[in-house]
């Protein structure tokens, strides 16, 4: 009898003899080595890559989504004394939007209520009107949670958000906390499985939401803004769970870097969805290094981390950290230079490429600009990397490049506003499948830094615009005077962001703590050449990263330096 090694385990198996299958994604050939290896992942490795979703979250007169949200899904612990199953996520996970620019979490309250014209005071206190749900109310469709004991909430207050969204939330005492599991990638099987025991999240609950908040496509909100902004909490100790980065640090559960994350998004498309490896998928990384990659003869081909660039402190609380921001300086459209075989796409040679630079300011940028504007002084802005906003925002003239040096398009055919904003779109939905774009960031220690991506998924939704042809640019425009200048899903597309919060105690201090964020590209480029793109990088199977380091002597597996 022969014996041959049966799926990840390894196991020997009786049976006929046959000839062996050389498996080239094995990391180890002797199956004994590889089992050992395999016994070692521990269970913090098992637990630290979250698998996302992302919901359709607009839909338009004929059916057809024009939108997505990102969610991280979370199974609730059934109470099986209790006659309100149904309330409890039915068997079906609660999917909480991965929010970026929001350091808050809650769920929503059974029976939660409406509200309109919320409005805060100058002593602080909040103005809202109680209103009736239209009879078509998405509102519905939200999964719900039963309150705890009133006596028990320790404290209440409001979460209002950038597109006008407003939810009142309030929280219990820890003996009211909620059980959750959360889908993780467990490497030696190479499959997703509840590998938490659970998570246990304290009972933050939103009893009223406006119609924004409550028509989006989630069942709450999982804030990961900087590590260590609580809002709208004002009564917490150190030790109080009030965000997730909180739960992962002070919980019950322990993941590898509760204070850092690794965020990647997936370009929306059904068809590559369709024919994709299990293990290419949207995630949240708490770990050291890259938790995905691309195996090409042997060596690990990594997403290519940008250096530590250093986020700037909030604006109105110069002693705080909330948001992960940089300055945006410029974008420049790297055009292919028509019948080159084989880009280069590690140089910006105008024999290969036609470059349309675009300063990043207020006013009316005066067009497609030379790389000697690189020398002028150009601030450029402040931007916020925001996962949960359907579109990136700027200024009005920024869209107007865009529209004229980039799209090719008529300044008098520009977009006609609505709601004050401006929104692009264009003819071909291959039109920039072969360019590349790069931003260019300066950081708060003045570091400057270009980041070089594929175009293609920052200029182009999956979704149609004004006809089957057309496809809508996930861009908004907003008056100098905007608030808030973000850089959102659409550049999450292209970029893996890597979020560090550095500190350990309960908050970032400025000039103690230096929080930062790291950008990798979405595509693997060897020599220049590109050689895998978004859908070929993998999580890593059969190893944790700290192994797959050893084993392919490639210690940028699972280091950050």
């Amino acid at each position: 009898m022969g014996a041959k090694y049966s799926r990840i385990s390894r196991v020997l198996v009786n049976q006929s003899a046959a000839p062996e299958v050389f498996n080239p994604e094995l990391p180890i050939d002797d199956p004994e080595v590889l089992r050992e290896k395999q016994q070692s992942v521990t269970t913090a490795e098992k637990r630290s890559v979250c698998k996302l979703d992302y919901q359709p979250d607009s839909v338009n007169t004929d059916g057809v989504v024009n939108d997505v949200i990102y969610t991280l899904p979370l199974h609730l612990a059934r109470k099986q004394n209790r006659s309100e199953l149904d309330l409890w996520g039915g068997g079906n996970p609660y999917q909480l939007a991965i929010d970026t620019a929001d350091c808050s979490f809650w769920f929503y309250e059974l029976k939660f209520k409406n509200v309109t014209d919320v409005s805060e005071r100058p002593d602080g206190q909040v103005d809202f009107k109680e209103s009736e749900w239209s009879e078509d109310s998405k509102h519905i469709d939200r999964k719900v949670i039963p309150p705890g004991d009133s006596a028990a909430v320790k404290e209440d207050g409001w979460a209002c958000y950038g597109d006008t969204g407003s939810v009142h939330v309030r929280r219990w005492e820890d003996d009211h906390d909620l059980k959750f599991q959360a889908r993780t990638w467990d490497c030696t099987n190479n499959t997703f499985a509840q590998t938490f025991n659970w998570l246990f999240f304290p009972r933050i609950l939103a009893d009223y939401a406006n119609d924004t908040v409550a028509t989006q496509a989630s069942d709450g909100n999982l804030g990961m803004a900087v590590p260590g902004w609580r809002a709208p909490w004002k009564k917490v100790k150190f030790w109080n769970r009030v965000t997730f980065w909180d739960i992962l640090r002070n919980g019950q559960e322990h993941v590898e870097t509760p204070m850092q994350a690794t965020v990647r998004l997936l370009y929306p498309d059904d068809d590559r969805e369709a024919v994709a490896a299990e293990n290419v998928q949207s995630f949240l990384y708490h770990g050291k290094g890259s938790p995905c990659g691309m195996l090409m003869n042997g060596t690990m081909l990594l997403p290519n981390y940008s250096p530590p660039l250093y986020i700037f402190p909030h604006t109105d609380a110069p002693t705080e950290f909330h948001f992960w921001t940089l300055q945006f300086l410029s974008m420049t459209l790297l055009e292919p230079v028509q019948d080159v075989p084989h880009l280069d796409h590690e140089t910006v040679d105008p024999t290969q490429w036609v470059a349309k630079r675009i300063a990043i300011k207020l006013g009316e940028p005066s067009g497609s600009e030379p790389d000697s504007a690189r020398e002028e002084t150009s601030p450029g802005l402040r931007v916020i990397l925001d996962s949960c906003s359907a579109s990136t925002v700027l200024p009005k003239g920024v869209l107007r490049a865009i529209w004229t040096n980039w799209f090719e398009q008529p300044l008098q055919s520009f977009p006609a506003e609505t709601n004050n904003a401006a929104c692009l779109w264009h003819n071909d939905p291959s039109k920039f499948a072969r360019h590349d774009i790069i931003f260019e960031f300066m950081d708060s220690r003045g570091t400057v830094f270009d980041l070089r991506c594929s175009a293609q998924d920052f200029l182009t939704s999956p979704w149609m615009a004004k006809g089957e042809d057309t496809r809508s640019a996930q861009f908004q425009s907003g008056d100098d005077d905007h608030p808030h200048w973000i850089l959102g899903m659409n550049f999450f597309w292209t970029t893996l962001l890597k979020l560090n919060g550095t500190h350990r105690g309960s908050r970032p201090v400025p000039g103690t703590a230096h929080p930062y964020v790291q950008f990798a590209p979405q595509r693997i480029v060897r020599d220049g050449q590109l050689v895998g793109t978004a859908w070929d990088l993998g999580l890593h199977k059969y190893l944790a990263p700290r192994h797959l380091a050893e084993v392919h002597d490639q210690p940028e597996i699972h280091t950050d330096e």
